[in-house]
C-alpha cells in the first residue's frame, strides 16, 4: 500500500481526501499487526 501511494503522483496531488484513506487505512491495518509499525510509518509519513 505504501508502494502504491509513493508510486502514483495523482494521488499524492489529490490532496486531504487520499491522505485521510491512507491514514485510515493505515489504522486498520496497524490494529491487525501492532501499534509499534504504525507508529514508524507515521512518524516516517508525518516527516516527508
Amino acid at each position: 500500500l505504501l508502494l502504491i501511494y509513493t508510486l502514483h503522483p495523482k494521488l499524492r496531488r489529490a490532496g486531504i481526501w487520499y491522505d485521510w484513506i491512507f491514514f485510515f487505512l493505515l489504522d486498520c491495518s496497524s490494529h491487525l499487526s501492532g501499534h509499534h509499525l504504525s507508529l514508524l510509518t507515521r512518524n516516517l509519513l508525518l516527516t516527508r
